[in-house]
Parts: structure tokens; sequence; C-alpha cells
């Protein structure tokens, strides 16, 4: 049982976040139907609407013959604990280098949520995956994610598929799951400024909100699935000033953080820039808004904060 949740947390690493066929997946033979699965009767690899002992339908083809493999559910903390580091190198390692890395998935990993599956002589698959109760070593590796970590860009947890004879991820078969009472995407983040007012020209900072509980989330997202895919497309980061006819672009540099993990502590994502306080603007209060567009899987997906800064 010891080798095969090590099997499960070297696995885990190339499964945590998915909407498009995992790249670590195995190739199919040629002329072969490459495996495809559906998740209660939906192509697309994010379930909503997912509680505690809810079935979710899992329905595979294209799967090798009479082969089993392993169902499990995991949380996405595993994508941000520097210790797992050495599982996402893409690098291979010798056991004993990679046993701390796979001791500090396994934690993340509800043990409730494992179960051996096999395809039929078709290479087919039909299991309806029930979702147990929260039950990980970790405490903060709870499923469903904390409001911190949904608001930090954690939108669910992890189901994944491990074929047991290669070892390797079935890329197909892996989803994200969205829990009851939690919407498609977080909530927009805050935005704060270094000083209340300045004069044109001058360079003023920005981040988050100071005691924000909303956060720059698409970055974290954009980290996760450069995991796997090795995407590391950099977002565009526009800053205006002004609203209406007087809304300028302003002069910015910018940068941004994904959400981190070392247990205990989860801080989330974060950005950081400079812009300078355009000219031509009328005195008096105006608008600041930093608008990120992260392309994550072929999408676009924004971030917007505003806030105000008198211009004297």
């Amino acid at each position: 049982m010891h080798k095969r949740l090590l099997s499960v947390c070297l696995a885990a690493s190339l499964s945590i976040f998915t909407g498009a066929a995992i790249a670590a997946a195995p190739a199919s033979p040629a002329g072969a139907a490459a495996p495809a699965c559906t998740f209660n009767n939906s192509t697309l690899p994010i379930v909503t609407g997912v509680s505690t002992g809810k079935a979710v339908a899992i329905r595979c083809t294209g799967l090798a013959p009479l082969r089993p493999h392993l169902l499990f559910m995991a949380s996405l903390l595993i994508g941000l604990d520097p210790k797992t580091k050495a599982l996402f190198s893409g690098t291979s390692g010798t056991p004993t280098a990679l046993f701390p890395a796979a001791v500090a998935t396994i934690d993340k990993i509800n043990p409730d949520s494992i179960h051996t599956v096999t395809s039929d002589l078709n290479g087919n698959l039909n299991y309806n995956f029930v979702v147990p109760a929260s039950r990980s070593t970790d405490p903060n590796a709870t499923c469903p994610p904390s409001q911190q970590q949904f608001n930090a860009g954690l939108i669910g947890c992890a189901l994944a598929m491990l074929d047991l004879v290669t070892q390797k991820p079935v890329g197909a078969a892996s989803a994200v799951l969205q829990w009851t009472g939690f919407p498609l995407l977080p909530p927009q983040p805050t935005l704060g400024v270094s000083q209340p007012k300045a004069q044109a020209g001058k360079v003023v900072g920005f981040s988050s909100a100071i005691g924000a509980t909303t956060y720059w989330w698409a970055p974290t997202l954009a980290a996760l699935n450069s995991m796997l895919s090795g995407d590391t497309t950099p977002p565009k980061i526009t800053v205006t000033v002004g609203s209406g006819a007087s809304k300028q672009t302003a002069l910015a540099f910018a940068w941004t953080v994904p959400a981190t993990y070392s247990k205990p502590t989860f801080t989330p994502g974060n950005i950081w820039g400079f812009f300078a306080m355009p000219k031509n603007l009328p005195r008096g209060v105006n608008v600041v808004t930093v608008t990120l567009l992260q392309p994550v899987l072929g999408l676009a997906l924004p971030n917007i904060a505003s806030t105000t800064i008198k211009r004297v």
C-alpha cells in the first residue's frame, strides 16, 4: 500500500490542474484512439455542483484494454507547496531524492478517495466516483477549499487517474471538482495605492488593498497550468486613470506573484507596480483601474480592480 501511495504522489504532480489533456499522458499506439472521458456527460473537465456523497459519472474510451487504474482526489495545494518542487522539476530523480517531496504530497490526497478501477476489453471505463468527506493529513488540504483558498485561485480540488501499469497519469480522465455554493471563478481582487494624492507626473505605487479578502487569482491559475503545460506567457497589465472622456492610460510597470503554501501558511497571490500620474487629468478625485489579462488554456482570465486618487 505504501508503494502504491508513493506512485500516486509522483503522478499527482502531473495531474493537479487540467483543462486540456495533460502532456505527460502516455501516447496511444499508432492507429488507436486516444483516451477521451466525460464527466457527468460533459466533455468539460470542470465538474460543478459537487458535494459530499454526490457521484460524478466518469465515462472513458480509448484506454488500454483490461488495464487497472487508480482514481483519487487531491487538494490543489499540491501545486503550491515548495516541498513538492522535485516532483514538478520535469527531470528524473532517485527514489531517495524524491521521497521527501512524495511524502509532502501524500498529506494532500484524501485517502478515502483512492479507488482501483479497470477498463473493459474494449478499453472503456464507466465508474461513478462518490465524493468523500474531506479527510487529509494536512488540515489545510480541504475539499472543498477554504474560502480564502478559493478567492486566491484554488477553484476546487483535483480528480486524477493513474495508469497502474505505466505509472503515468491519464490526462483525459483528470478534472477539477467545484463544490456547490462556489461560483465558477473567484471574486475580483482589490487595489490600493501608495498615496492618496499626487501631482501630474508623480510616480505612484499600487498593490492589493491592505486587509483585502479577495485577491489577484489569475496568476495562481496560470502558475498551476504552467507546471503541466510549460506555458509561461506573461499577463498583459494596463493602468488607466480618470473616467469618461478624461480617462488616460498611464505609463506603468507591474509584476505578479502566484499564491504560495509552506505548511501551515497559505499566502494569496498579489500584484505590485508603479504608474506615473498622467498629465491633463482634471484636478480632484480620479479613478485608478488596473486590468490584468492572464492567458490560460486559450482564455484571457481577467483580474480588474479600481480605487481612487486625488490629482493635485
